[in-house]
């Protein structure tokens, strides 16, 4: 099909996508594995109520410089992130907090004429809150989970928090 410009809204991507689209709310996986040359394939993935949302893949091989996953992060009226992955690395996970329930990511698969190839498998999930068992990428992480704080602390010392509200 044809390419949608990557600042459209998600319900406007559908109209480009060989297969109409896909929203996926609450927790599930996205798979296109393997897939054909020449497609254009869009998911939009999101959750039920403002929350927080995950994704991770978990398999991730097509033909490199060639057939790309668009992932864009939509927060109900913007994108605020787009990040193209092509190869055979499997991207690292992705998280937001859910501005509403117009929020989420759009997810498009993008191959060339050329060759059929493995494809791509992501996991994604909605919760509460970030999880605890989570690596923060950068200093601002959790931030958007904090009532307050959300200062680095290096070295020794400290944290402490009294008296309680």
């Amino acid at each position: 099909g044809d390419s949608a410009p990557l600042d459209l809204k998600p319900s406007e991507f559908f109209g480009y996508c060989d297969e109409g689209g896909v929203t996926a709310t609450g927790s599930g996986k996205v798979s296109h594995v393997p897939y054909k040359y020449d497609q254009y394939l869009c998911w939009f993935v999101t959750c039920d109520s403002p929350t927080y949302l995950e994704l991770d893949f978990n398999a991730f091989l097509t033909e490199y410089n060639q057939d790309f996953v668009h992932v864009i992060e939509y927060d109900g009226s913007v994108h605020s992130n787009t990040v193209t992955y092509s190869g055979n690395t499997i991207p690292p996970p992705s998280s937001m907090n859910m501005a509403n329930n117009q929020s989420g990511y759009l997810i498009i698969f993008q191959s060339d004429s050329l060759w059929d190839f493995v494809g791509f498998s992501l996991n994604y999930q909605c919760g509460d809150a970030a999880p605890l068992d989570s690596t923060p990428s950068n200093d601002s992480y959790f931030d958007g989970y904090c009532d307050r704080g959300g200062d680095t602390a290096t070295g020794s010392g400290t944290v402490s928090h009294g008296p309680y509200e």
